[in-house]
């Protein structure tokens, strides 16, 4: 390379804001989540009697019960045993995979705001040796005065990410306790503080005076928008080490800020909804199912809103998880939809929803463009989507 162009590059890389368009690797530290207050990030453990042959026990446990802590196609599983003593239940995680209990030890409790948590740590492997090394994961059972038994992982990573001369704190953890590894199949949940408040918000919200305050959860496997600059994470190891971020160049992602993907729908009575039909529409998608007592709850306010909202410039899609026109149309007799329904479609989940999260929404607005996305049977965001309705309204106005 010729000098000049060497000092060139010298020059512009000590330049505030030459790293956004390079390369980063982050190094995460591990941390531990706290064993008080209200329990975040964990799920319900179901006991049964054991009939796996090959789980072994000292023959003088009684009463025994058995329950996965830890179930993945891809890893060995996990184990908690319950059984009686004269003081009450105790319990022994087969700490090692190897569904032989009888070298490990009962777990310890300690009382926190009325909650019993016992921490320990499980060796996590590929079911398939050659797939991976080992990892050693925390975790926690916490066990409740009404008698149900949770669990959870316990630890999370958190680093930061500079971009356009400024940090942003960074915040990942797992989605649920079957998924221990990190990786960028979306199982990994990623917070960033935009509004830099050291706290991390995985809902949209409106302030006081009225301003949409967007999430700060990014779709790992996606590439983002953050500092004006377009970003995509291209590595990230299964202890969750390091992460690897490199500028984007693509135009289309299901996050906020890009085009949103094709899609082609069909409704119950098979009218098409795909690019053409809603070309200049607001669009509000809604991922649902039948068997998803979230989604029941929250329709009524979701009625309310595609109610008020309702006009020749957007159109709300209902998109169904089941394949059975029957079923839904039976579903739909007792719990009228607003929204047009329509068939399942696997290219639209697989796309907008691969965790299969119900409901899952998604506004999307005259120009193809996304303006929201959020889980969950919330109130808030409901409202935040008829507040982003109404500016998306304006500008459309204002471009006329």
């Amino acid at each position: 390379m010729k000098l000049w162009l060497v000092l060139l590059v010298l020059l512009f890389s000590s330049l505030p804001g030459f790293a956004q368009t390079v390369r980063q690797s982050i190094s995460l530290q591990k941390m531990s989540l706290p064993a008080n207050g209200r329990p975040t990030r964990m799920s319900n453990l179901f006991f049964a009697k054991p009939d796996n042959k090959q789980v072994h026990y000292p023959p003088d446990w009684k009463q025994v019960e058995i329950s996965p802590v830890m179930e993945n196609a891809a890893l060995a599983p996990v184990y908690v045993i319950r059984f009686q003593e004269s003081g009450g239940p105790s319990y022994v995680v087969d700490t090692n995979a190897d569904l032989d209990f009888q070298n490990e030890s009962k777990l310890r409790f300690h009382e926190i705001d009325e909650l019993k948590f016992a921490d320990f740590e499980v060796t996590v492997q590929a079911r398939a040796p050659k797939q991976g090394a080992p990892t050693k994961v925390s975790y926690q059972i916490v066990l409740s005065r009404d008698g149900y038994v949770y669990a959870r992982i316990s630890e999370y990573r958190v680093g930061e990410i500079r971009i356009a001369g400024k940090t942003f704190g960074l915040d990942l953890h797992t989605r649920s306790r079957n998924y221990p590894l990190f990786d960028l199949s979306g199982s990994t949940v990623c917070l960033i503080d935009l509004n830099h408040d050291g706290a991390f918000s995985p809902r949209w919200s409106l302030s006081e005076s009225g301003d949409v305050l967007p999430r700060e959860e990014i779709d790992i496997s996606s590439p983002f928008i953050l500092g004006g600059e377009k970003l995509r994470v291209v590595d990230l190891d299964p202890a969750g080490t390091n992460l690897r971020i490199e500028p984007s160049a693509e135009e289309v992602s299901i996050s906020v800020g890009f085009k949103a993907p094709a899609f082609s729908l069909q409704a119950l009575d098979r009218t098409p909804y795909g690019r053409e039909q809603l070309k200049g529409k607001i669009v509000l998608l809604e991922f649902w199912s039948v068997t998803c007592a979230f989604c029941k709850g929250i329709l009524p306010e979701f009625n309310s809103l595609v109610k008020r909202v309702a006009g020749k410039d957007f159109i709300a899609l209902d998109v169904t998880k089941e394949e059975s026109a029957e079923e839904i149309s039976s579903n739909l007799r007792e719990n009228p939809r607003e929204a047009k329904v329509t068939l399942f479609d696997k290219s639209a989940w697989q796309t907008y929803n691969r965790q299969v999260i119900t409901p899952t929404f998604y506004l999307i607005d005259h120009r193809g463009i996304i303006r929201f996305s959020g889980a969950g049977a919330s109130s808030d965001q409901l409202k935040v989507v008829e507040r982003l309705v109404e500016q998306i309204r304006k500008e459309m106005d204002e471009r006329e």
